[in-house]
């Protein structure tokens, strides 16, 4: 199931500042595809994907814009209507599986809460799908391990009972924030072929949060580069990386050990994150850019195609001042 953000603007109103978390993002997620976002932590990537599902207090939070998903605006609807999507056609799995699980309750009743509460199944035939699934994502006697608490699960089981839940109702959209954080290599390889798995079972669109790119290169079929809130360059994976067209992008890339760039050559990013408290006026990465000057900082960050099905912010990349 497709969706389409419009202009999606998130910022939090406090008592001697405005925090501009999401500053106009606007891209499509089509049907049965994975879109990344990636970019630092800091970036607004998880503020973003909470906004969607309205998880955001409001106040402080002040959300506008459009996120469209069969024809219903997600940021502006009703009560009522979000919670008939959110858990149901909408799922999420959250960055932190520890802190996402309530640590009094054992994680049937927790896994099978929104099957019961959208598809009203009884309880009997909602822990037989629950253990069913849980039995999918690779945990062994899943009968009995259903009936633990969440601390008695390693962090990797914790993340399986996570995509268990998220899926329990068979989504048609999944917002995965972060599923591999904290986690070793190899288990972070399973959970990646369990979503890809369970994306071609269901049909579902997803979008995949993460900071590694590494990650994000052979999971995502398009990437969203986020930094200060904003998209500096989107495109078909293999096109970013390829003809990278945005300095931050390569910055990043250049973080990346891999075996044509060894851990002893790595470079950092020079500088700090952009202030979100500040307004925008021109590139947030130029302050940290080798390649900027003062039109940078002062021209207008708009993202523009430089390629078909690839956009750029750069204003130096648009111009052909520099190639990457």
């Amino acid at each position: 199931m497709p969706i389409e953000l419009n202009n999606v603007v998130t910022s939090f109103h406090l008592r001697k500042s405005v925090i501009y978390a999401v500053r106009g993002v606007s891209f499509t997620v089509k049907d049965k595809e994975i879109i990344g976002i990636v970019g630092e932590s800091g970036s607004g990537k998880s503020v973003l994907a909470l906004s969607l599902l309205q998880l955001i207090p409001r106040p402080p939070a002040i959300i506008s814009g459009e996120a469209v998903f069969d024809n219903v605006n997600l940021l502006s609807c009703d009560p009522s209507q979000i919670r008939s999507i959110r858990g149901k056609r909408i799922s999420m799995i959250f960055q932190d599986p520890l802190s996402a699980f309530n640590p009094f309750m054992q994680l049937s009743d927790q896994i099978i809460e929104p099957l019961i509460y959208h598809d009203r199944v009884s309880k009997k035939e909602a822990l037989e799908f629950a253990v069913d699934l849980l039995t999918q994502t690779g945990i062994s006697d899943a009968h009995h391990k259903i009936n633990t608490y969440p601390h008695q699960f390693s962090g990797g089981m914790l993340q399986r009972a996570m995509i268990a839940m998220a899926l329990i109702t068979k989504p048609a959209f999944l917002i995965a924030d972060e599923p591999t954080t904290a986690l070793d290599v190899t288990t972070q390889a399973q959970i990646l072929d369990l979503l890809k798995m369970f994306q071609q079972k269901f049909l579902m669109s997803i979008i995949f949060i993460t900071h590694n790119l590494g990650i994000a290169a052979t999971f995502c079929d398009r990437i969203n580069v986020m930094y200060a809130g904003t998209i500096l360059e989107c495109g078909v994976t293999n096109e970013v990386f390829r003809h990278t067209a945005h300095p931050y992008t390569k910055a990043l890339i250049r973080c990346v050990p891999s075996l044509d760039n060894p851990a002893d050559s790595l470079q950092m990013i020079s500088g700090s994150l952009f202030d979100s408290s500040q307004p925008l006026t021109g590139c947030p990465f130029a302050a940290r850019c080798d390649y900027s000057n003062e039109y940078c900082r002062s021209t207008p960050c708009t993202l523009e195609e430089v390629a078909p099905g690839h956009a750029s912010a750069c204003v130096r990349i648009k111009k052909g001042e520099i190639s990457l």
